[in-house]
């Protein structure tokens, strides 16, 4: 799981932007749900029980900043198996490494950025903001098995 937010430069000590997207990926399925219409109620329902559940595994990147915006939807829960994959794939004595970096090195695979600034809070998203997001909370499932499997 992974998600969005409106405004992605945002300023230390200013509060957590506005969800936009949510992305939910499980083995071969991606979700991305649009967190700003209606069904807020559901969504944070849905993600209060991801959290809380003990057979959801929730993978994140660089994941405390997604849990600070997500808990207007879904309040100040903790997630019961977070895995952050950004902590997993870091090499002794590296910088915190990217989403980016992270997948070119575990799962061979370059992971194009170029969405992630995009409009969120615009409406209706526009295609190519559907797939990255989808694409950006799938390749954690990828990520998470090669570094399963040792991967670097």
């Amino acid at each position: 799981k992974d998600e969005r937010r409106r405004d992605e430069r945002r300023r230390r000590g200013a509060p957590p932007p506005a969800v936009a997207v949510v992305q939910v990926a499980i083995e071969r399925r991606a979700w991305v749900i649009d967190a700003l219409g209606e069904g807020r109620r559901a969504l944070g329902d849905l993600l209060s029980w991801m959290m809380q559940s003990d057979s959801v595994m929730v993978l994140g990147f660089s994941f405390d900043g997604d849990l600070a915006a997500l808990r207007p939807l879904c309040g100040d829960l903790e997630p019961h198996s977070l895995i952050d994959l950004q902590v997993l794939g870091r090499r002794p004595g590296e910088d915190t490494p990217s989403l980016k970096k992270v997948c070119a090195r575990t799962i061979g695979r370059r992971l194009d950025k170029t969405q992630q600034c995009s409009d969120w809070g615009r409406r209706p998203l526009q295609r190519e903001q559907i797939l990255y997001a989808a694409l950006d909370a799938h390749v954690l499932l990828d990520v998470h098995d090669a570094l399963m499997r040792g991967g670097s």
